[in-house]
């Protein structure tokens, strides 16, 4: 149910590009409340909500679907009943997608021609692998990645022309170094493999268009090129907040923090509840330095989501740089417990930890992480970056630098805010280091 609910999500946003919809995410926060819509309507600032509800008999699904207006007074303007077996459920959202649609302003002759696309016809065995994919990706873990691209890859063995399959695994490849123990080097040309084909075969799909940016960005360090698939993902669906999130990262590594910010608050917008939308502004504050403002958004995520690590992640790198290592350590440490410390890329607590106990002066307990990340580097990829952050911390310049080298050879996804990230300022004027900066292409901070 929560795949089919995705779908439609999706499929409503390649239509509606001139009304603003809400993210799923925040939407859900009301599923299972018992506070009325027009409630939810002011909360997630919108003129309409839809609800449904289903019922199975045997082999059979009846979705039941209703569009509620909440403003001025909530009433019921349109509903719907649709019902489909097992087997053809591809058929009946393409059926809820389009009446909505209609009801909402959507033109009869698009609505009809992207009907007819050949990747809103997949196979039932297809689009149930797709949709399967979806729900494992929505957990957010390294075990959920790879559980979505097993299903990713059956729909489009069975479906080579399935466009959205295609798009959903190149944003699984993407960010897989930022979840689990692997290099930009195995996943990147395949999430550009990925988001090429997606193109290939539907050119205005604007999820396409951001992993592909993102690779351009953090793999190819071709900031133009990135830059201009940015530009058209939010084009195409300007209520994507993971676009504007990530064209933020694009901006804040260009010094363009103003630009930055607006594009942070539009994620918020269109995406106002979910905990990774709201702690994202803390990494445009964290390269301006404004280490207060870095402590008060992780604290206040953390106020309705104790448990979201990047918000522990981002809180001790506010501490770490106020010089309040005590707390620092406390917070890496509450979100290497969340994560484990296997998680890979922006994730990894285990470095940050390393540092601050390095910075604190606690040498022997910082040697203790070293010899902890080499001995997971002699089974899996553990980032070079995880490698110089410590030995900076311990004031091993010449070894930091060593380790940057070598992850600029690999492309580290990290290597893209060198210039930005006040966490290596301590070698920042060092000529071998603006170097590296210079050849990544990076602008100077």
């Amino acid at each position: 149910v929560s795949s089919l609910r995705d779908d439609i999500d999706d499929e409503l946003r390649g239509l509606l590009v001139d009304v603003s919809l809400k993210s799923r995410t925040s939407a859900l926060s009301f599923a299972e409340s018992a506070a009325p819509l027009s409630e939810a309507g002011d909360m997630l600032e919108v003129d309409a909500v839809v609800e449904a509800s289903f019922t199975r008999v045997r082999d059979s699904i009846r979705l039941r679907v209703g569009l509620v207006r909440t403003r001025p007074e909530e009433r019921v303007a349109w509903s719907g009943q649709f019902q489909s077996t097992d087997a053809s459920l591809l058929p009946m959202v393409n059926d809820v997608v389009a009446a909505l649609a209609l009801e909402l302003g959507a033109a009869a002759e698009l609505v009809a021609s992207r009907s007819a696309e050949p990747s809103r016809s997949v196979s039932p065995a297809a689009y149930e692998a797709y949709i399967q994919g979806r729900y494992q990706w929505s957990r957010y873990t390294a075990e959920g990645a790879l559980s979505a691209l097993e299903r990713f890859r059956t729909a489009v063995d069975l479906e080579p022309d399935f466009a959205l399959a295609h798009a959903a695994m190149a944003h699984v490849y993407s960010i897989m170094p930022y979840y689990a123990p692997v290099s930009t080097g195995e996943v990147m040309p395949l999430a550009r493999e990925a988001a090429s084909r997606a193109l290939d075969l539907d050119p205005s799909l604007a999820s396409a268009h951001t992993a592909l940016a993102w690779v351009n960005m953090v793999y190819d360090l071709d900031f133009e090129r990135a830059e201009s698939h940015f530009r058209r993902a939010l084009e195409l669906d300007p209520d994507d907040a993971v676009g504007h999130m990530w064209y933020a990262w694009y901006l804040n590594v260009h010094g363009r923090f103003e630009e930055a910010m607006e594009h942070e608050f539009l994620a918020r917008a269109a995406d106002p509840l979910a905990p990774r939308v709201a702690q994202h502004p803390a990494v445009v504050y964290f390269a301006q330095r404004d280490f207060r403002r870095v402590i008060e958004t992780s604290l206040e995520v953390l106020e309705q989501h104790p448990n979201f690590p990047r918000a522990y992640l981002d809180l001790g790198e506010g501490y770490l740089h106020s010089g309040r290592y005590d707390e620092a350590i406390a917070a890496f440490r509450q979100a290497l417990a969340l994560t484990g410390p296997e998680a890979g890329g922006a994730t990894g607590a285990l470095p940050r930890l390393g540092a601050a106990l390095a910075y604190a002066g606690r040498r022997d307990e910082a040697l203790e992480v070293l010899r902890q990340l080499e001995e997971r580097r002699e089974t899996r990829y553990v980032p070079s970056l995880a490698f110089a952050e410590v030995h900076m911390a311990l004031g091993e310049v010449d070894t930091a630098i060593a380790f940057i080298e070598q992850a600029y050879r690999d492309r580290d996804g990290d290597i893209m805010v060198l210039n930005i990230w006040p966490k290596w300022d301590p070698i920042r004027e060092d000529p071998r280091f603006r170097e590296i900066v210079r050849k990544a292409g990076l602008p100077d901070a």
